[in-house]
């Protein structure tokens, strides 16, 4: 039944209504616990270079990020379960526990191989975090309420783009780039304690059947694959591995058609389901722009000789302009003109690429840096549409899948990304370990980083289209 408190969807909402109804508490909680994934990811992607530098790992940095988002994957996709047996507030617990722990091998690791160990454990933990985050989102902010805390989170993004890479220069001055996984020691704690005031820990009356590990062991096998061809460069074996995967999603999808305890969205593969096409966009954008900005700090210290922090700085403008875009189109109400700003977002995306392969063909900064932001503003009109889209069509349980669901599709993407990113490069010869900086010269750079983002750009074209399937019309009530 429709829950008659609930206010129709064209319905106008203020950024502080976010604070009322007792939200304040939780409000704060979901900033924390997204602000520190985001800081996180900043911080590592801006210290990548220089761990590469000081203990070697050129040809496998891509695991650094495929691992985390394998991780994240399968924290994700436990999160429902978890939260239903042991509670939100426990669940939180956990997870800052986790990534304490993950920070501690990042931060001792003697080895890159150690790294990409503490990151995994890491992306476990935050994708409990995002996810459980998302979940409790759904459940509490309801119509454009929804679309006034995306654009928070946003916000959230956007001084997380300069906290990020201020921290990890600072961090990697006084402390080694070691310190950008050991200030987790204290980030964790505050999670715990926020938590502990904001977050109500009652698990859900209903009985919570197990995970399906018929459908998890196949689809977390399958990425896992993926990943491995990002450190290939013999096209059978390439082709082996892809035929590999696809056969293990056939199995996956087909078990968890007839499971028990269904994870995903009922419609998700159905081409004319709203959900279907919002995790479609998600998981294309998701996989391009990460196999597109992969290397970007290293370009930029490479090609024009700039210092850690400020490549850093310039290499989160996607972030910065993320947060902007989404804060400029927070109080579009209609679901007519927010549909037509998911459009707008996709051609700025794809435009944005094509312009970062000409910046980088003719080593012009500026022009990256205008790519750069290009990037961020379609990033932040489409997304914060795109993620009220997927769970606003749905009602019950089927909201809370594909709400918990949407951030593990998500990593499953940013997983193949990287290791899309790593098959290009090895196989454009773009990666020399025998560089001064253990991954590439700027003559390499100028040289194949132009021929990898016009691929991602022809790749990237499809998504064009997509948006044109979404329904004219919206749902009468979020349910």
């Amino acid at each position: 039944m429709t829950d008659q408190t609930t206010p129709p969807i064209e319905d106008k909402v203020r950024f502080r209504d976010v604070l009322t109804e007792g939200r304040a508490l939780l409000t704060l909680t979901l900033v924390v616990a997204i602000g520190s994934h985001a800081v996180n990811m900043f911080a590592v992607r801006t210290v990548l270079p220089t761990i590469v530098e000081d203990i070697g790992g050129a040809k496998i940095l891509f695991w650094s990020a495929a691992l985390f988002s394998l991780m994240a994957i399968l924290g994700g996709m436990l999160t429902i379960n978890l939260k239903s047996r042991i509670g939100a507030r426990l669940s939180f617990y956990l997870a800052a526990a986790l990534l304490i722990i993950g920070s501690a091998f990042g931060g001792f690791a003697p080895t890159f191989e150690i790294v990409i160990l503490g990151r995994g454990i890491q992306g476990f933990a935050e994708g409990i975090l995002v996810s459980l985050s998302y979940m409790v989102l759904a459940e509490t902010y309801k119509g454009n309420l929804m679309t006034r805390m995306i654009g928070i989170l946003a916000i959230v993004w956007a001084v997380a783009a300069a906290i990020g890479p201020m921290a990890a220069g600072i961090l990697e001055h006084f402390f080694t780039w070691r310190g950008t996984f050991l200030v987790n020691f204290v980030v964790g704690l505050a999670i715990a304690i926020q938590a502990y005031f904001a977050v109500s820990n009652t698990a859900k009356a209903q009985k919570s059947a197990k995970p399906d590990f018929r459908v998890l062991l196949p689809l977390i096998t399958a990425v896992t694959i993926l990943c491995f061809i990002g450190q290939l460069t013999h096209p059978l074996a390439i082709a082996g591995l892809l035929v590999a995967a696809a056969f293990l999603i056939f199995i996956g999808l087909r078990a968890e058609r007839h499971s028990k305890s269904r994870m995903l969205p009922v419609r998700l593969f159905d081409p004319r389901s709203p959900v279907a096409i919002a995790y479609m966009v998600t998981i294309m954008i998701s996989t391009f722009v990460t196999a597109h900005t992969l290397y970007n700090v290293a370009y930029v210290q490479t090609l024009w000789q700039i210092d850690l922090t400020l490549a850093g700085y310039m290499t989160a403008l996607p972030a910065a302009f993320w947060s902007v875009g989404s804060w400029s189109v927070a109080s579009v109400s209609t679901y007519a003109a927010q549909r037509r700003w998911i459009m707008a977002g996709l051609y700025a995306i794809w435009l944005s690429v094509a312009l970062s392969a000409v910046a980088l063909n003719f080593a012009s900064l500026p022009l990256f840096l205008l790519s750069l932001t290009l990037l961020g503003l379609g990033l932040g009109w489409q997304n914060i549409f795109i993620e009220k889209i997927s769970v606003q069509f749905v009602r019950g349980r089927e909201r809370d899948r594909a709400a918990a669901m949407l951030p593990p599709m998500d990593n499953a993407a940013s997983a193949f990304g990287a290791a899309l990113a790593g098959l290009v490069a090895l196989n454009l010869s773009l990666i020399n370990p025998d560089a001064p900086n253990g991954l590439f010269s700027a003559n390499e750079v100028q040289s194949y980083a132009p021929l990898m983002s016009a691929l991602f750009f022809v790749l990237l074209t499809p998504i064009l289209v997509l948006p044109h399937i979404l329904p004219k019309t919206p749902p009468r009530k979020i349910t």
